[in-house]
């Protein structure tokens, strides 16, 4: 019971103090690629819960495969992003408005900082998380933000297109 009562406490405590910090701005697509470290083009190969070393809080260990980096410089084929929320002792941390990539997933993410510890480390959260959507009549494959509606592959840009504005969007730097 003690124990419940310490984690309702913490999570209140947590809530309140960064309450404030958890509205997040419209950026358009130029902001988030200037915002973001790295971007790049990856598959979801593994999914893990793990709690800090430093902050103790539980996260969620997202590994991907690197297919290109779009933007930024990564040297590895892998690269692993923390997002926070997860199972610590039995009990599950979510975070509203944080959306984990899924294993298998395949996206555009526009990572704000990776070596950061964050609450979400794509910039602007929802707003730098892009599903990559192959075409079903073997054209090319479509990106589409995370939180698009119906409808939105109507005017989906093709991967290639959307990576050629990336890149023309960052004034042809890394």
């Amino acid at each position: 019971m003690l124990r419940h009562v310490v984690l309702l406490l913490f999570f209140v405590l947590m809530t309140t103090v960064h309450g404030s910090a958890s509205t997040v701005l419209q950026r358009d697509l130029a902001q988030v690629a200037s915002g973001s470290r790295l971007i790049f083009d990856g598959v979801v190969v593994s999914v893990q819960n793990q709690v800090s070393p430093s902050s103790g809080m539980p996260f969620t260990m997202v590994t991907f495969q690197v297919i290109e980096v779009v933007a930024g410089s990564h040297l590895q084929n892998r690269i692993t992003l923390a997002f926070m929320g997860g199972v610590k002792d039995g009990y599950t941390m979510e975070v509203g408005g944080v959306t984990i990539p899924k294993m298998g997933e395949r996206g555009i993410y526009f990572a704000e900082d990776p070596d950061v510890e964050m609450v979400n480390p794509l910039y602007g959260w929802h707003q730098g998380h892009y599903l990559v959507i192959p075409d079903p009549g073997g054209g090319p494959a479509r990106v589409v933000r995370v939180d698009s509606g119906p409808g939105a592959m109507q005017y989906a840009p093709d991967i290639d297109q959307f990576k050629s504005t990336i890149r023309d969007t960052r004034g042809g730097r890394p």
